[in-house]
């Protein structure tokens, strides 16, 4: 059995990016949150794992996934997931990360809504959502994409249990 714990759902309030730039002021912030939630608590609750919005750090602002590419999506890990996983490590907790908008060169062409897990020892699951709300989210799902080969719904053996995600919309599915 596992020791009980507290989790935090994280709220954040940041206008739109329109550049992959500005998410990294987006991730600064986060990781404060984070710090000040864990440390602010410690005294009272033992806060383990802290959950972020999906879009926490981009939203689809631009209408192809094209354009979402070119100007806002990011390959992951990267080194705003390495700001996590050091944050995690200092403060042994778990990070769900909100969704970060992906690309990746094994699926060229795509673009996902991807949300990473986080924890001491690194990146433990990354997630990318697999019912996209059409028309206003153009980016893909996992089921898109012929030869598909990674886990559509991970989930991560961690000393709090196991840990798994949906994404917003996916919820609706079973």
């Amino acid at each position: 059995m596992t020791t009980p714990f507290y989790a935090a759902a994280c709220q954040i309030d940041f206008p739109a990016a329109e550049t992959r730039v500005e998410i990294s002021s987006r991730v600064d912030r986060m990781c404060e949150i984070v710090e000040q939630t864990v440390v602010g608590y410690e005294p009272f609750f033992d806060v383990r794992l802290l959950a972020f919005p999906e879009f926490a750090h981009a939203i689809p602002v631009y209408p192809t996934a094209g354009e979402l590419a070119e100007k806002l999506a990011v390959e992951l890990p990267n080194e705003h997931t390495e700001q996590y996983v050091e944050l995690a490590r200092k403060l042994g907790c778990y990070i769900q990360t909100g969704s970060f908008l992906e690309v990746d060169n094994a699926y060229p062409g795509h673009v996902f809504n991807t949300t990473v897990l986080i924890g001491p020892t690194g990146i433990l699951s990354k997630y990318r959502k697999v019912n996209p709300w059409i028309p206003w989210e153009v980016h893909s799902s996992p089921h898109d994409i012929a030869g598909y080969n990674e886990d559509v719904f991970p989930v991560a053996d961690t000393e709090l249990g196991k840990i798994a995600v949906a994404t917003c919309y996916d919820w609706l599915f079973p």
